[in-house]
């Protein structure tokens, strides 16, 4: 565990260091990584390929909006900016249970459509309850004042949200949990006759990932200080965790984080020299990510170990 603590006290750091866009940077790669992680837990350890994941990040970025703008909050160090978080989680953690009811008894493509039909529902509920959520025009966040320590606020809490999804993601993949989730995913008729509780545990992990994915929505918006729903809920977004996932090895622990780092950085770099035409750039090398590496990096590992069990059985 020492080299995440290194790594976790290395980005504590961080911000004290850097200028304001670089925090910026580095901001994007953890909500990457978290968002990754989300839907890696329903996803890759459960085999539920939701296309409807970006209704939990738009839900808990219009909760914790509204919340903060109800009460007029200019400090996001405090307790109605924290009580958005919680609030945005809980909000994408009750709709994830809905939808789930919904979609779980699904297979296939119909599990898939209808998560993607879900999350327009909403998009579509956000865009027209004008009286709440003032539908197309969006939201103005109240902008907090930056002084000393306080200058970066969302920062930390992207870490702290980093490290909790870091903890959970860990503790699913070394526990029974993770172990009756991939069971579920081999094979969901043979873990039934061996007594996997597969409609609970499909509904948790679905429920885990869409917390995440409302605390981190949550964030966004507070870091944007502006939301409506076209940015809160993006499909693309929903297609970038899909792809980070798949990139840095779905069902892994290591794969979100892995696939975030890569994916932000590569469209950093891509924004940076083709500003133009970054997101066909950046479209252009994942389709080759997917078709080289199919199975993401552990392929590249899976093939470095068989090439060096050749080696030394060849030794021999």
């Amino acid at each position: 565990m020492s080299p995440y603590i290194a790594t976790f006290a290395f980005l504590t750091a961080l911000p004290f260091f850097l200028n304001e866009y670089e925090v910026s940077i580095v901001f994007t790669i953890m909500l990457y990584i978290v968002l990754a992680s989300s839907w890696n837990l329903p996803g890759g350890y459960g085999g539920q390929y939701s296309f409807g994941h970006y209704a939990f990040i738009g839900i808990g970025a219009y909760t914790a909006a509204i919340l903060v703008t109800l009460f007029h909050v200019n400090n996001y160090w405090g307790f109605y900016s924290i009580l958005g978080i919680v609030a945005g989680a809980t909000a994408s953690c009750v709709l994830a249970a809905l939808i789930a009811f919904i979609s779980l008894p699904l297979r296939g493509a119909y599990f898939t459509i209808a998560t993607l039909a879900s999350a327009e529902l909403m998009r579509f509920i956000v865009e027209n309850w004008t009286s709440v959520t003032r539908g197309p025009y969006g939201i103005e966040l109240p902008v907090p004042p930056k002084i000393s320590l306080v200058e970066f606020p969302t920062y930390f809490f992207m870490l702290a949200l980093l490290i909790i999804s870091f903890i959970i993601t860990f503790v699913i993949d070394k526990s029974s949990f993770g172990l009756a989730l991939k069971a579920i995913k081999q094979d969901e008729s043979l873990a039934e006759v061996c007594g996997v509780n597969v409609k609970k545990y499909r509904l948790l992990i679905f429920m885990i990932g869409g917390a995440l994915a409302g605390a981190a929505g949550a964030l966004f918006a507070y870091n944007t200080e502006f939301i409506n729903p076209t940015s809160a809920f993006d499909v693309t977004t929903n297609i970038e965790m899909i792809f980070m996932t798949i990139l840095g090895g779905a069902g892994t622990f290591y794969g979100p984080f892995i696939g975030g780092v890569i994916l932000s950085l590569l469209d950093q770099l891509v924004l940076a020299n083709f500003p133009y035409i970054h997101l066909l750039v950046v479209g252009i090398v994942l389709i080759l990510f997917v078709l080289l590496l199919p199975e993401g990096i552990p392929t590249i590992i899976n093939r470095l170990e068989r090439k060096e069990i050749k080696l030394n059985q060849t030794n021999r």
